[in-house]
């Protein structure tokens, strides 16, 4: 087969088979196979964008807002926190594994947290490592997973 005068690599079928068999099985992995719906996340309380991929989130959306806020005099910006809270959490999200990242505004990591959420409730507190200084966070990212 030619394109534009250039030979075209021919692609063994069976490469195509592994490679989407591969596909499918990381996304079941990751719980989106059959998932209605990836949740939704409202981060406006931390004035940061936000992202969640939750397959046990199928209605309401996860609200985030940061813990335990840090006066720290002469350093800009001035507060900073070790977690964040989460709430509005279903039910099918319980005693479920989470990973969870706070980025600046070009995508780069400045607190994660990783754990697994309560095995009963609403509401998670969420430890972040190290302490983010809230002024920089401008993205956050929570994956909930079997």
């Amino acid at each position: 087969m030619r394109f534009k005068g250039r030979k075209v690599p021919h692609v063994p079928w069976e490469l195509l088979l592994i490679a989407t068999v591969a596909v499918i099985a990381i996304g079941m992995q990751l719980g989106f196979a059959g998932a209605s719906s990836l949740g939704t996340l409202n981060t406006s309380a931390i004035g940061a964008s936000g992202s969640v991929v939750a397959p046990c989130q199928t209605s309401g959306s996860i609200a985030l807002t940061w813990g335990t806020k840090t006066f720290n005099a002469g350093v800009s910006p001035f507060y900073s926190s070790a977690q964040i809270n989460a709430s509005n959490l279903n039910s099918a999200c319980n005693s479920k594994r989470y990973k969870l990242v706070v980025a600046d505004s070009a995508g780069v990591s400045l607190a994660t947290a990783s754990g697994t959420l309560p095995g009963a409730g609403p509401t998670a507190t969420l430890p972040l490592a190290p302490t983010v200084n809230l002024g920089n966070a401008r993205q956050v990212t929570i994956v909930i997973y079997a």
